[in-house]
């Protein structure tokens, strides 16, 4: 159970709604139902009952609000207590994120960490897997935000939780667009002109020939138009869906169903600095540290 979870319900519990709840962490209300159900789904009980818009706590709800507002505010006091004076880290750093990688919790665990280490600068990049790699082989970012598809414990890995799945990007008025999902036998009759996904680098093999039906192109964001202007069809992570909707676009996934976990990472090779020291902790703290 993540503690992000656990501050998440907290949040919810106290908001009795949804919706307010969501609007006061600046994260979207889907993800936000994803972390209650996750803990609901590992507690094996109902938190909550909806009455019309407003959600009100179980016996069950009642008693993990009061042992996790303990718990929760016993850890902050440690943290508080034991922390370095935050005003010490300065600097800059680098932060990578390859295409599709940036997920509301994420985003908001960064504006968090802004907020808390105001004199260090963020500087960040945004493109795809061949992208970031040039990047991170010539030492130009401290930190990658990305996809692995087995990811290893390591003090130099952090697993968030989230992840991605496989697809193809279409039209909206493509005859395809109506599945529900695209097998193997579908993708080889299908003209494919890119891929984003990068199954060389994958420990297990996906059902799908794509060295054969794929030109090897990785997405960003000048590709996605290009697929609705020649009808094609592309293999990716699925985008975002204002993005896909704004264009005219439609992902349909793949089966058997295809993931990638979004990991945080620190590039072999490179120098800790007080910054990237600073938030890598950060994030590991929020994304690891669990009930």
């Amino acid at each position: 159970m993540e503690l992000i979870s656990i501050r998440y319900f907290l949040e919810v519990a106290d908001k009795g709604n949804m919706t307010h709840a969501a609007e006061t962490l600046r994260i979207s209300q889907p993800s936000l139902s994803r972390h209650i159900n996750l803990i609901e789904n590992e507690l094996g009980q109902k938190l909550f009952e909806r009455d019309y818009h407003t959600l009100n706590l179980t016996k069950a709800g009642i008693e993990f609000k009061y042992r996790m507002e303990n718990i929760i505010q016993q850890l902050d006091v440690t943290i508080k207590e034991l922390s370095v004076n935050k005003e010490e880290f300065t600097g800059s750093l680098s932060v990578a994120f390859m295409d599709g990688a940036l997920t509301d919790t994420i985003a908001s665990a960064i504006s968090d960490f802004q907020r808390e280490y105001d004199k260090i600068t963020i500087k960040y990049y945004v493109g795809s897997t061949n992208y970031i790699k040039y990047h991170s082989s010539h030492k130009l970012v401290d930190i990658i935000v990305g996809f692995l598809d087995k990811p290893k414990n390591s003090a130099n890995i952090i697993n968030t939780g989230e992840h991605k799945t496989a697809g193809i990007v279409m039209t909206s008025n493509d005859e395809l667009s109506v599945l529900k999902s695209i097998d193997a036998e579908i993708v080889k009759k299908i003209s494919i002109i890119g891929s984003q996904w990068d199954f060389d680098n994958t420990d297990s093999t996906p059902i799908i020939p794509v060295e054969k039906t794929c030109t090897f192109v990785e997405q960003s964001g000048h590709f996605l138009p290009l697929i609705n202007r020649k009808g094609k069809y592309m293999l990716c992570i699925k985008p975002n869906d204002k993005l896909l909707s704004g264009l005219g676009l439609t992902f349909v996934p793949i089966v058997p169903k295809i993931e990638r976990s979004i990991c945080i990472l620190r590039p072999e090779g490179m120098s800790e600095t007080n910054a990237s020291d600073a938030f890598f902790k950060y994030m590991n703290n929020i994304f690891k540290i669990s009930a």
